[in-house]
């Protein structure tokens, strides 16, 4: 799985919709990515004549944007790939715990911390 997905669909409109707007962005530290809420109150007020295709147009970028969040998805339910990734780019070899790694007690020192279930 290539995690260099980039942040493209949720910073750039796609043409045909960026020259149709001027596109705002949010505030910092998200002055990367577009106001939508900006973008979709700019489109309600459309005249009937432009809508029509504007909507079409909007349709497809929303589909690429599913598929955007959908690579996402899938790198982040794919364990094992970012393992792999992350030792061959660290040269470290990482420990995956199991359940047998979680046993009962605390073995910080005492008044580490009030519970045993922060370990």
């Amino acid at each position: 799985v290539n995690i260099c997905i980039g942040q493209k669909p949720l910073s750039k409109l796609p043409a045909g919709l960026d020259d149709v707007f001027v596109v705002k962005y949010k505030a910092e530290p998200f002055n990367g990515f577009i106001d939508y809420d900006a973008f979709f109150q700019s489109a309600i007020m459309l005249h009937d004549d432009v809508l029509e295709p504007f909507l079409a147009k909007l349709k497809c970028y929303i589909e690429s944007i599913h598929v955007y969040l959908g690579k996402i998805e899938s790198w982040l339910i794919e364990p094992n790939s970012n393992i792999e990734f992350l030792e061959t780019t660290f040269g470290n070899k990482l420990e995956i715990p199991t359940a047998d790694d979680f046993v009962q007690g605390c073995a910080c020192p005492a008044g580490t911390h009030v519970s045993s279930d922060l370990c």
